[in-house]
């Protein structure tokens, strides 16, 4: 029988230990915690600093395949979203397959900024549903500092690290419902939120042809943002992908029991939660402890709420998220 939807049976995430608060930017930057929690939220955030992606991508899916009773070795598939992967190839979703000593899988790596859980696990269904694969691993992990200028006030504040993964399985009664996502590239005032691959140029004479060596890094490597764009295109954006997800399958907002909506910055949450009249209760929130962590923010909140036991058998989860690009997307499922 040909499973009807994708379903997650396992949750797994890893933080990295070392705390950068709010009062150890005042001392990089011109900033303070009045001024970054008020604009923001956040109050401290996660940094890496000695394990790779694929270190703590490893971590992160070992706890996701103890929470779901599932083998590494029965996987199909590992798809990972970054931003920030180890190498340009092979894959760093490879190098995880690799470490998880899975043999028969494929993988690849999505590059969908901080959407990229959403894009990965809609990928994920299609393969689940075509009857091509049975069973995978979705892993997200950002090591965002790494790509974060701290001599930049606006997105220094902002940025942390983390690593989400989740197992997810055909099913004939329970799991996804519906998805929708789209990206806005083709708007030039909304993709100014961005950071260059840096990698740098051979330098040759074009008289001679000598080699002249390579240009240097710069800053531009580093992401920037355009956040007064991006905020006014995600308000109107986002209620449009909530509601045409919820039209799909005919429900409402009041019908949805967890809105887990991208850690990016608390006003755009609270924003949705006023605009729907939403209970706090049902729109969980750890922006305070982590800041915006990319993709790595949806499978993290999800493994939260189902270890302390908040997800039921049943409970409709909308997933929303959005990211550089501008990549935007959304996802019911039925837990």
């Amino acid at each position: 029988m040909t499973n009807k939807y994708t379903r997650i049976i396992g949750t797994g995430s890893v933080l990295p230990d070392f705390v950068l608060t709010n009062d150890m930017l005042e001392k990089m930057v011109d900033t303070s915690d009045e001024w970054i929690v008020s604009r923001t939220g956040i109050k401290e955030r996660r940094i890496e600093l000695e394990r790779e992606v694929s270190e703590l991508g490893v971590i992160a899916a070992q706890r996701a395949l103890e929470c779901s009773g599932e083998r590494a070795e029965d996987m199909d598939f590992v798809i990972l979203s970054t931003v920030t992967p180890e190498f340009y190839t092979p894959s760093t979703a490879n190098v995880i397959q690799g470490k998880l000593n899975i043999p028969n899988a494929f993988s690849f790596d999505v590059s969908a900024a901080c959407s990229g859980f959403i894009y990965a696990l809609d990928i994920a269904d299609l393969y689940i549903k075509s009857g091509k694969a049975k069973k995978g691993l979705i892993v997200s992990c950002d090591m965002v500092s790494r790509i974060t200028d701290y001599e930049d006030r606006t997105m220094s504040v902002l940025m942390g690290d983390a690593a989400g993964a989740v197992v997810v399985t055909g099913d004939t009664e329970r799991g996804i419902q519906t998805s929708y996502i789209r990206a806005a590239s083709n708007d030039n005032r909304y993709t100014e939120l961005y950071a260059n691959s840096g990698i740098t140029k051979a330098l040759f004479d074009k008289q001679s042809g000598e080699y002249l060596g390579r240009s240097a890094p710069n800053r531009d490597a580093m992401m920037h943002m355009n956040g007064r764009a991006i905020y006014e295109f995600i308000v109107k954006i986002l209620p449009v992908i909530f509601e045409k997800c919820l039209g799909a399958i005919g429900k409402t907002s009041s019908d949805i029991d967890h809105m887990l909506i991208h850690q990016a910055n608390k006003r755009i949450i609270d924003y949705l939660i006023e605009k729907y009249g939403l209970n706090t209760d049902r729109v969980p929130m750890n922006i305070e402890r982590y800041g915006n962590t990319s993709s790595s923010t949806t499978p993290l909140l999800l493994d939260e709420l189902n270890r302390n036991g908040k997800l039921k058998e049943g409970d409709l989860v909308a997933l929303i998220a959005f990211g550089a690009g501008l990549t935007y997307g959304a996802s019911i499922l039925r837990w």
